[in-house]
């Protein structure tokens, strides 16, 4: 029997690389992104954890404003907010899309190494979001498998982490398909 983390991952691979396919991530890895793309990126980054989060906290204490970091990124531009409809109906909704979050927080920790050498990014910035010194990242990961594992859960029960997490990947699709971070 597999672990609710496993399900996850083999339920929502398609919608994880639908989502990398768009998000413009590829430009900070093969280093040629420009400020304004990267600005691009931290704006529908911040409307997707800021509607994403505010969603869980209805049913979870989530307790992290990781959209919060990403604003102090943006310094001072102000995000657009999306007209898109974003809901989950229960607290293993909440679960899933908190799967959501803290998997890409955790994967910003990787995409943060490659900044630096994104030669038409602004010299010597440092980000709140993408950030590898932090090394809570990685307990805060591990603390959430830790709790969703300990779970004793029915077959709804994880059905319902399954569609939290895919309605929070599609609506980060959603929100990067939009406005695409053009070359």
């Amino acid at each position: 029997m597999s672990t609710i983390l496993e399900q996850l991952k083999v339920e929502t691979y398609q919608l994880h690389k639908d989502v990398e396919s768009v998000s413009g991530v590829d430009k900070i890895l093969n280093h040629s992104i420009t400020n304004s793309q990267f600005e691009k990126i931290l704006e529908k980054n911040y409307i997707a954890y800021f509607e994403t989060e505010n969603e869980i906290n209805k049913h979870l204490e989530y307790g992290w404003d990781i959209s919060s970091w990403i604003k102090k990124d943006l310094k001072d531009h102000t995000p657009i907010y999306s007209e898109i409809e974003f809901s989950l109906n229960s607290k293993y909704e909440g679960y899933g899309a908190k799967y959501v979050l803290e998997g890409s927080l955790l994967g910003g920790n990787f995409i943060s190494k490659h900044l630096k050498n994104c030669v038409k990014l602004k010299e010597n910035a440092t980000y709140q979001f993408y950030s590898n010194s932090d090394k809570s990242r990685i307990e805060r990961w591990l603390n959430f498998k830790e709790e969703l594992n300990s779970k004793q859960l029915s077959s709804s029960e994880i059905q319902q982490i399954i569609n939290g997490a895919k309605k929070a990947f599609n609506n980060f699709k959603v929100i990067f398909s939009h406005q695409l971070v053009q070359p």
